[in-house]
Order: C-alpha cells, then structure tokens, then sequence
C-alpha cells in the first residue's frame, strides 16, 4: 500500500513521537517520585505562597513575623536563634519574594484560578523544562528539515536524546527546591522566544516579522523577569533592525521598516521591564531595587561582596573548564552542587563557539535567517554566562542559564557536519562521523550521569545501575579488589599526648568523607573515634593501652562495601545490607571498644586510606605516626541476624554529644521511611535537653526542657508503642499507644501517642533509619549500652479532670497571629483553644474542633501590660459519661456537660460554642501549646503563663 519513499518519514515522525513521549513521562514520572503530588489545595513552598499573595491582589506574602524575629536589633545578621523562613526578603514588617515573578504570572497563578489547586514547585520545575525541551527539538527538527533533510534519521534522535537527557534541564527538572522554578521558568521563556526570533527571520512579509519579532521580545522580556541575568540577550533582538540599517541607503538608514523592526525589539521588553520597575516599587520603594539586600541568608548579605570581576576567573574556570569527580561505580560522574565545566563533561555544548565558522559554507553564509538564530543561541548563552560569571559563588543548576542554547546550536553545528561528511569519501567519513557521535554520546552520558545522581530510585534506573556495576564487578575481579572490614596490625606512637591521628578515611567525593582516629588523652590511654564530613560522630572511653605492643585493630565500617546494587549484595537481604552498611564497629585486640549505627558517605576501594587524611586537616592530624605493620581486608561476609529479634521497652546508656550542636539527634527509629516514629533529642543552648517524638504522617511532640544532671553518662528509659512487634496480639491496646520516658531514673513524659506499626528488625538505635526530617541522620554521641526492660506502671496514676484556671500576660507584638492556649486530643481528634492577635490592645479566643471551621469569639479589649485570668471550662476536659471518677460524689444526678466550651477572661465569659467534643484523656491535654499539628494557628503561645491549675468540678 505504501511505498518505500512514502513509507520512511511516517515511521521517522513516529520514532520521533515516541521519543518525546519517552522524554516527557521520565520528565513528569521523576517530579511525582521525587516530591510526590504534583498539586496542592494549600500553598507548597514559597512560590505557593507568592501565588496565594498575587491571586490575592498583594505582592507581599501571607506570612506573620515571629514576635522573636521582629525583636532582633538586626533581623539581617544571620538566624539568631529565631524562626524566620530562609533567603526571603524581609522588609519593614512583611515578607516578599526577590526570586524572579514570571513562573508564578504565566504558569503558576492561571492554574490556581482555573483549578482552584496549587502546583508544587517540582511540578512547575518539570513543566518549564519539559515544554522548553519541546521548544528546542521543535527548532532542531525545523533545522533539519530546512537544511539537512538528507541526514538519516538516528542522527536526529541522537540530538534529541542529547537534548532531553543530556542537558542541565533533565537534573533541574526534579529539583523540588524553589530555587529550580525561576531558572526553568526563564529557560522556557528563551527556547520559546527562540522560536519566535526563527519565525520572524522566516517571515515572508515584514508586517508578520515584525508581529513574531515583537512576541519574542515580550517573551524574553519575561525571561528576564525569571532571571535579571536574562537582560543581556535582549539587546540580541536587535539584529533585524541592524541589518536593515545596513543593508539600506546612506540616506534611508532610519527608514521606516528599519524603525518598526527597532520597535517590535524593544518596546515589548520595555513594557515587561516597566512591569517589573512598578512590581519593585510597590514592594520596596524603589524601581531598581529587587530586593537581594533584604533577604534572610545564613549570614548578612550587605556585609559581603556579591558581584565583581574578581570572581571572573574562578568562575570560568568552574563553568568552561572544572572536571567533576570520577566514582568507578553507577552513575560514575559527581559534582554535588556545584558547576561543573562544560568543556571536559558537555561538549557538544562547546561546540557552539565554533558557528562562525559556518560562514564558510555558502549554504549558510547569505542565509540570514541561520545566521541571525545562531548568533541569537550563541549570544545569549555567552551574555549570560558572562553575567553569571560577576556572582561571588556558582550552583549546578545555574548551569540551564547558558548551557542548554549552547547545546541547541552544538546540535544543529552537528547535523550540519554531519551533512557536510556525506559526500566525502569512506574512510574519511567513518573516522569523522565516528567523531561526532562520540562527541554526542560523551555529552548524553555524562550530562545523564549527573542527573542520575540526583533522582529518586525507580525500576528502571535501579536496573540500569544494576547492570553497570556488574560490568564495574567484572573488571574489579581481574584485579586485586577486595571489600570489607579491614584488619590491621600496628603500634601506637609514643609521647603524642593530646594529638589526634588518623587511622582510616573513606571518600572519594569532594566534601564528603568518614574518618576513623586514634585519640591519646594521657600516656597510658587512647581513645577510638569517628567523625562524619558535617556532623561529627561518636568517640570511645578511655581504653589502657600497651604502647610497646603490637595490637590488632578490626574496623567494620559502611564505606568499606560498595553500593547496594553492586552484585557482592546480590544474594543479601535487605536487612543484612542495611546492618553493613550502617555499622560501625571497632574493635582492639578482638574487644569492641566503638559501637554504633552511622551515616557515612559512599567511597570507593581508592578511596581507602590507611593511616592518612587527606579529607579535613581540622579534624586529625595528616598521618598516622606510629607503625601499621600490616593491613587486610576481611572479606565481606552477609551478617548473622537473629533468630527472634527482642522487644518491648529500652533502656539506652548515652554520651551526649561534645560542643554545641541544637539539631535534633536519633536516639530511636522504628519502621520505615513514609511510615515510621523517630524519637530524638535535642540540646539546647542554656545546657538543658528535650526529647522530640516524630510520628510520620501524623502530629510531633515536645517535652519541656531539662535540667541534665553533671555525669558523663546518662540513661534513658524508652517505651514506645511500636518497640512491640506489630504482629504480637497479646501486647495491649494502651501499651502500644504509650510514650514514656524516663531520665536518669526521673520521670520526663507519660502520654497517649500515634504509632506507625513496625516490625523488630526496623528498630535503629542513634541512627535516622526512616530519613524524618525533624531530626539529623545520625547521633553523634555515643550508645554505649542498649537493653530491653520491662514496662513500667504509668508515672501518673489517678486521672485529674475539671476545668482549668491560668494566669497569662499576651504578647505584645503578636499582631495577626493566632496562638494556642490549649490542645486536647491526639493528631486528627483534637480540640484546640486559640487566641488571635488583632492587634495589640484586640484578641479574639477561638476553637479549632478537627474537621470543622475555625469558630472566632468576639473582640475583646486588653492591656497587654496586665496579667489575666482565664478560666477554660471545656467540655473535653471532662470525664465521658459514666465514668469511675464520678462514683460516689454527693450529687449522683449531675452528668459532666460533653458538648459546651466556655472560656472566661477575669471571670466574663469571653467565647462560648456548643460543639460534640473528642474523647480526651487527662495526659493528652497540653497547655500552650499545638502538639496536634493543627493548622489553625502556631506551635507555641509566645506570652507567659505565670500559673495553671485544675478547678474543682
């Protein structure tokens, strides 16, 4: 039915749809994966935020002050200790976005007005990259089919592979940061308007040029409104009108047709530019100001130097010439976050320098509309970089500024060579095209490769990693690699009291490392440490040592394997790889001096190093200076795991982390990550401790701080509902509901608590096994003892109830937020009594019942200088009908009310609602604050409470 010739290009249109097609599910698949939902009914991340302020008509955001912010003398100079939200801008009183507005104009505020819902900013990200991606091979297949249309087909699909995989974009395109969404808004902007700039060269009439030439100059216009480092470019728009000029009379040079090209170049961009001048007034007061001096870093912006031309030569050498870090294993490429060079990694894309060479041909030289998209490509890859290149510091994904024009042009420079080689004779064209699909295949691989890095495990890519270790394996077996623990034999050096030396450091990657050392406290004892990049790690006792004698030191260490789907783990269970991969276990003379489950970095057999750090010079010494007489490896043996794995409570003997350190540390962890409890502990500045119980997928709880007792060790006694086996019937119903704790045999918590069920064999002690963000990965003390113990009888055994009477001063500088006073219930069953600041002499008193609206009081006046009393008659804080606490009082009749809250403010009922409330027990009542993670206001009451008590009932 079909010929041969009519046949070809339906099956390459169709080979070519399907690889989009490919391209865009791996696209939208990876956002899913990696930030799950792709929309939200409620603001995700700050680009939701400024979409909830736009659709609102203001441009500052939705977000209160914390009162604590707002006191600081210098809000600028770092944290503070304060809760403040990160790289926001932060001026006179209100919060504001200086990344760039366009991505929330065109994609992100139409999809909340027509679909009521938020995108998250993955889904953004992904969008941008993936229509962009579009953009460009719609503009390659263009080039092609204009100039290269005998040029077989796979050479095409190459490019496109190049394009969509191999570029910056793909690793951008999950990055579920906000940080992504501007840089890919801006990179759809400009594949677009690179469309544009081509339909304008193409046009057969002015009129029509000049209509496509004005929409690529608003388009890039937006652009700039994503990214300032855009505005450069626009100056490239230019260029039809320049070549009017030049090509008319000595007196027609101002002509009309060269006037209405300068028009359409510039007067859309001006009119986005004004725009943006306005939007910056209204925000700052100033039409140049964007409002970087403002912003909430780590650290004060206006007391560094963020642009100059001494950061020129650093950052071409990171852009253009920086090789990243080459790993023997999946995905063999590494640059963390920062720039690597394109030159050595994405040549293709450094290809791009070499279009004016095309000039040369006489297919291109007179060809204006080839001539003027490349230098449009060229152009404004070279302005922005040259731009970026002022920037005191550089990111990977800065790279999608630059890079993916440059790789457009590098494809199409290919097609042509490609062309070009067809005529030439056998030998000289194989040698050549090889050429170039090398070059092509070393940009795919190596821009995949680090995007591989970076994505969250799907089948596909874990059978992928599979295989190429496998290949990795059988070269390793032709040498002599061995993995493992390693064994040495070595002597301790002599009269270096107080030093530290290394004895073994893992890593291969630049920042990342593990450090094994030797500690000499006194001339009679060591001590055994580890020390993980950017945490620290746990150190041994004293141990009396024999500086004379030859010792046996056996460390078991995770970095000592390699990855998990290296074949060696083939046969293994997943528990048996987690117990290798996690443990930590030193031992002298075949006694184990260091125990603990840790975090470490992934290594490679280089990245061994016996005796030596070459990581960080401030954590040891460079060398090891005693003798290591010998060093072998173990072989990797699959761990023995027990038979029956215990349960039940546990007590932990623990060495609390050296310095300070306020981040929350792992004491236990049961389940799995998405389904999983961590309780962890934190250390505060005054010296005092609080315990942090993170159920996932539920509500978090907090301790009052304690006061630590002055020893070295401590021990805490730990019951958790899910430290029994979720398939043991005979544990009971409250047992499994309980959170208990008990600190150096004084009494820390009692309470009612949600439980993710989980078996034994997920229980971690001082490791974050399910990856809770509330916590770090690992604890950086020391476990120097775990056991199981029996449950012991509630530390409260008669149950108070009745209402409640509290003395309060309100904040003073709370205006618009809402505090709690009083959560009852658990996560999805709470009531909560609220205060909301309407201004600094106004409060309303509310009730957040779960499910249903908030219920607001009326106003009321105060004097924030006096102390009230409230008295909280609630119906939760009463026993349910028929219960034993009523037996035997004097009125038999009376039935405590089950459905009235009533709050009084110096005795005049102030807020009053009749609601169902939630069967509440006395220890799930918290005063002050929201450990039921309710939305309707903040986590703690930030005025005083100078006094509680119950009331007789």
């Amino acid at each position: 039915m079909f010929t041969r010739g009519n046949f070809r290009p339906h099956i390459s249109a169709l080979v070519i749809g399907l690889l989009l097609i490919a391209i865009g599910y791996n696209y939208i698949a990876d956002a899913r994966r990696h930030g799950g939902a792709l929309t939200s009914v409620t603001p995700p991340g700050y680009y939701g935020l400024l979409t909830e302020a736009l659709t609102a008509g203001q441009v500052n955001l939705k977000i209160i002050p914390d009162p604590e912010f707002l006191r600081l003398a210098d809000p600028y100079a770092g944290p503070q200790g304060t809760n403040r939200p990160h790289d926001m801008t932060f001026y006179r009183g209100k919060f504001y976005l200086y990344y760039g507005i366009t991505p929330a104009l065109i994609l992100m505020v139409p999809w909340r007005l027509l679909t009521g819902t938020y995108l998250t900013e993955v889904a953004a990200s992904a969008s941008f990259c993936l229509v962009g991606f579009l953009f460009a091979a719609q503009w390659l297949l263009r080039i092609r089919r204009r100039y290269f249309a005998t040029v077989h087909i796979g050479w095409v699909i190459l490019c496109l592979a190049v394009l969509g995989l191999g570029s910056p974009i793909y690793f951008l395109g999950n990055n579920q940061t906000f940080y992504a969404v501007p840089i890919a808004g801006a990179f759809f902007c400009l594949m677009l308007a690179g469309l544009l700039v081509d339909n304008s060269n193409r046009s057969r009439t002015a009129y029509f040029s000049q209509i496509w030439l004005a929409a690529a100059s608003l388009v890039l216009g937006l652009a700039v409104g994503a990214r300032p480092n855009y505005v450069a470019g626009l100056s490239l728009l230019l260029l039809p009108a320049l070549r009017c000029w030049q090509r008319s009379p000595l007196k027609q040079k101002w002509n009309r047709e060269t006037q209405s090209l300068a028009a359409a170049a510039i007067l859309p961009a001006a009119l986005i530019g004004a725009g943006l001048a306005y939007y910056n007034y209204l925000r700052f007061g100033s039409i140049t100001e964007f409002g970087i001096r403002y912003s909430l870093s780590t650290v004060n912006v206006n007391a560094m130097k963020l642009i100059g031309l001494e950061f020129y030569p650093k950052n071409i050498q990171l852009y253009l010439f920086h090789a990243a870090d080459f790993i023997r294993y999946f995905p063999f490429f590494h640059a963390g976050d920062r720039p690597f060079g394109i030159l050595p990694h994405l040549t293709l894309a450094g290809a791009a320098f070499l279009f004016p060479l095309t000039q040369l041909s006489p297919l291109f030289r007179f060809d204006h509309s080839w001539v003027n998209s490349g230098i449009f490509w060229l152009g404004t890859s070279c302005a922005n970089l040259a731009i970026l290149c002022l920037f005191f510091g550089g990111e990977d994904r800065y790279l999608v500024d630059f890079v993916p024009g440059a790789l457009l042009l590098g494809c199409a420079l290919l097609l042509a060579g490609i062309h070009n080689t067809n005529t030439w004779k056998s030998s000289r064209r194989i040698l050549t095209q090889t050429a170039l699909a090398g070059l092509a295949l070393w940009t795919l691989a190596n821009g995949a490769s680090f995007a591989f890095s970076r994505r969250v495990a799907s089948p596909m890519l874990t059978k992928v990693e599979q295989f190429s270790n496998r290949v990795v394996a059988k070269l390793e077996t032709l040498g002599t690699t061995q993995h493992g623990p390693l064994e040495l034999k070595l002597r301790f050096p002599n009269n270096r009291t107080g030093s530290r030396e290394p004895l073994l450091s893992t890593g291969t990657l630049v920042g990342t490392g593990d450090i094994v050392y030797v500690v000499y406290p006194d001339p009679e004892h060591v001590q055994f440490g580890f020390f993980h990049l950017g945490a620290g790690g746990p150190i041994s006792p004293p141990i009396a040592i024999d500086y004379t004698a030859t010792h046996t030191l056996t460390l078991h260490l995770g970095s000592l394997y390699p990855p998990r789907q290296h074949p060696l783990f083939a046969t293994w269970s997943e528990a048996q790889v987690n117990s290798v991969r996690r443990r930590l276990d030193i031992a002298l003379n075949g006694n184990p001096v260091l125990q603990a489950s840790v975090n470490v970095y992934g290594s490679t057999p280089d990245g061994v190093k016996i005796g030596s750090n070459t990581l960080a010079a401030d954590v040891t010494q460079p060398q090891f200076t005693g003798q290591i007489l010998s060093a072998q490896r173990l072989g990797a043996i699959p761990p023995a795991l027990p038979a029956q794995w215990p349960t039940g409570p546990v007590r932990l003997t623990v060495r609390l982390p050296e310095g300070m350190n306020t981040t929350p540390q792992p004491l236990v962890s049961t389940g799995q990550t998405g389904s999983g409890d961590l309780l962890s502990v934190q250390m505060n500045e005054d010296g005092k401790i609080r315990f942090i119980h993170d159920c996932w997928g539920s509500s978090d709880f907090t301790t009052d701080p304690i006061t630590l007792s002055d020893q070295p060790e401590h021990t805490v006694d730990i019951e958790m509902g899910s430290l029994y086996a979720a398939a043991d019937n005979a544990i009971p119903a409250q047992l499994r509901r309980r959170l208990a704790i008990w600190l150096d045999g004084q009494f820390v918590a009692d309470i009612e608590r949600p439980f993710n069920p989980a078996t034994p064999d997920t229980v971690e002690f001082g490791f974050n096994a399910i990856q809770a963000s509330s916590a770090s990965g690992m604890f950086t003390g020391s476990v120097v003892k775990s056991e199981r113990i029996a449950s012991r009888a509630p530390a409260v055994s008669d149950e108070i109830w009745g209402p409640i009477a509290l003395s309060v001063r309100f904040p003073v500088d709370a205006t618009g937020l809402k505090e709690p006073l009083i959560s009852l219930g658990t996560f999805g069953a709470a009531d909560i009594i609220l205060v909301h600041y309407i201004d600094e002499t106004h409060i309303q008193f509310g009730l957040d019942h779960w499910g249903n609206a908030l219920n607001l009081g009326p106003v009321v006046e105060i004097d924030p200088k006096s102390t009230y009393n409230l008295t909280l008659n609630l119906a939760a804080l009463n026993p349910p009908r028929g219960h034993p606490s009523s037996a035997g009082r004097e009125n038999k009749a009376y039935e405590p009310s089950q459905d009235t809250f009533q709050v009084l403010l110096n005795e005049q009922i102030v807020f009053s609602s009749t609601q169902q409330a939630y069967l509440t027990r006395p220890n799930q009542v918290v005063i002050g604050r929201n450990d039921v993670s309710a939305a309707s206001c903040r986590r703690v009451f930030s005025g005083q409470i100078l006094s509680q008590k119950r009331l007789v009932w």
